[in-house]
């Protein structure tokens, strides 16, 4: 079972199963939640996953608050990343909360927007991607917002994600 400290005064764990955890702010923060922080728990080994508030209760109280459905993916997705996009010339000005999921086995990709509600929706699915991408992370990196990197050869790459679900090189090196 994944535990983890949050950085609040609780240690939060995902439902049993759940291969890997994503730590941000998907919940709708005027949600009868009145959370703390929040989670995405995704099981790989039958490819589902969860939107989890952790509300703030009395230390030791851990159960997290389940957030909408559970969602279920085609792929098994290797990697997870939480991008949050502000942006105040896109169609609406604000917040977009972006994920990117990545198979590294087949180079495919999907980028959802969660709607803090516990929804998803599909942005933009890209293919052809390289399958050696051993780290994605999420960030501030100039223009970019992530780093592939892969470990074993020592190659990397900076990638801008749009709030359309489009991806743009912007630099990399071998």
């Amino acid at each position: 079972m994944l535990k983890f400290d949050i950085g609040e005064w609780i240690l939060q764990e995902c439902p049993t199963g759940s291969t890997h955890a994503l730590k941000g702010t998907f919940a709708d923060p005027q949600s009868e939640a009145q959370v703390a922080a929040d989670l995405f728990c995704y099981n790989q080994t039958i490819r589902t996953g969860a939107f989890f508030a952790t509300v703030k209760h009395e230390p030791g109280d851990t159960d997290p608050y389940k957030v909408g459905e559970n969602h279920t993916f085609v792929r098994r997705w290797t990697h997870l990343v939480f991008i949050p996009i502000f942006s105040i010339t896109a169609p609406l000005p604000g917040i977009y909360k972006l994920f990117l999921f990545y198979d590294a086995l087949s180079g495919e990709a999907e980028v959802y927007e969660t709607d803090g509600t516990g929804n998803l929706d599909l942005k933009r699915q890209h293919s052809g991607w390289r399958t050696y991408w051993t780290q994605i992370i999420g960030g501030e990196f100039g223009k970019a917002n992530l780093l592939f990197h892969d470990a074993a050869h020592g190659v990397g790459a900076f990638y801008a994600l749009s709030i359309s679900g489009d991806i743009e090189f912007i630099e990399g090196w071998l």
